[in-house]
């Protein structure tokens, strides 16, 4: 009997073969090696622990800001971003992304 099982790996004839798959291959960019030790440096200073090197890092992109009304709703959605990649065992490293506020829509809207 053949069949196949995703989330674990692989069954042929009734033998089970691990596939392994490395959950952190960007992370590693920051995480491994000492010529990432000032990397690291800074990740600890933003809360990082020792706990964390082997988790993978997930970035959260988020426009928030107090400024413009219609942005106002992210920084929830932002957080609850952050407690699904937590509870899924990942570490939540959240980044502000630039955005254009209520000046460049009023400007759109006089050139349409």
């Amino acid at each position: 009997m053949t069949s196949r099982d995703d989330t674990r790996g692989e069954t042929r004839d009734d033998t089970r073969v691990e596939t392994r798959v490395d959950v952190k291959p960007r992370s590693r960019d920051v995480t491994d090696g000492l010529q990432k030790a000032a990397s690291r440096a800074m990740l600890r200073a933003v809360g990082l622990g020792d706990g964390d090197w082997e988790k993978p890092q997930i970035g959260i992109a988020s426009a928030w800001n107090e400024v413009t009304p219609c942005n106002v709703s992210l920084r929830r959605l932002a957080e609850q971003s952050k407690l699904g990649v937590r509870a899924a065992g990942g570490v939540a490293l959240e980044f502000g992304r630039h955005q254009h506020g209520p000046r460049r829509h009023a400007r759109v809207a006089r050139e349409s």
